[in-house]
């Protein structure tokens, strides 16, 4: 069977420097919402069921953001609950500097797994 592009190709979001991830949120809620994705000027993006990738990250460690920014959690944790919504994949990373991207190797930034739990890959 062929897939189309739009089928075969995940449309990728990405969000960097996320100060406790309230956009990452609002926008992963507005990609999985079923009457934004039925809205005609959408068509394009989300015709025939395409996939979409949300990548969420932000400069602090786990424990930095959560010392920071007392709703971190719960935010986190609501983003993370989206992962599935519609054909929506969510990935969360931290300690991603965005001003050193390009020089910047995140494998070894924390990000979730399947379950919604952290894991630093130290």
């Amino acid at each position: 069977m062929n897939l189309s592009p739009e089928e075969s190709n995940p449309l990728t979001f990405l969000t960097l420097g996320d100060g406790d991830f309230s956009f990452s949120l609002d926008l992963a809620t507005y990609l999985a919402d079923e009457k934004v994705r039925s809205q005609q000027y959408h068509e394009t993006w989300f015709s025939k069921g395409r996939k979409i990738h949300l990548v969420a990250t932000g400069i602090d460690s786990i424990n930095e953001l959560t010392e920071k920014y007392k709703d971190s959690q719960f935010l986190l944790k609501r983003l993370i609950s989206l992962n599935g919504c519609n054909n929506l994949s969510v990935e969360v990373r931290h300690d991603v500097n965005a001003v050193m991207a390009a020089d910047c190797d995140t494998t070894n930034a924390a990000v979730t797994n399947d379950d919604g739990e952290y894991a630093d890959d130290e």
